[in-house]
């Protein structure tokens, strides 16, 4: 039988957390165009989240992770500003 570590869960969960925001977000926003971009923006939120390092052991990593969760920081202000659909994309970041 198959052992899955606790980390390959959290990050499944992570993803499945993201694709669930990206479904309800995106079939709420009716013009195609702004569709697009946000759909672009959450697959780009999704590589960030996938770039994030399990463990922290130096200073350098730190700065990277604080960068990488500032830019997530950045997608998801601004898909609240631009859609205006609160719950959708404020649920990305309980991933």
């Amino acid at each position: 039988m198959r052992s899955y570590s606790p980390l390959k869960l959290l990050n499944l969960a992570a993803f499945l957390t993201i694709a669930g925001s990206a479904v309800s977000g995106v079939l709420q926003i009716d013009r195609i165009l702004q569709r697009w971009l946000v759909l672009f923006l959450l697959l780009l939120f999704g590589f960030l989240q996938s770039r994030l390092p399990a463990e922290v052991e130096s200073p350098h990593q730190l700065r990277t992770v604080n960068l990488l969760i500032a830019a997530q920081a950045l997608i998801v202000a601004y898909l609240l500003w631009s859609t205006g659909l609160g719950f959708s994309f404020l649920s990305c970041f309980s991933s």
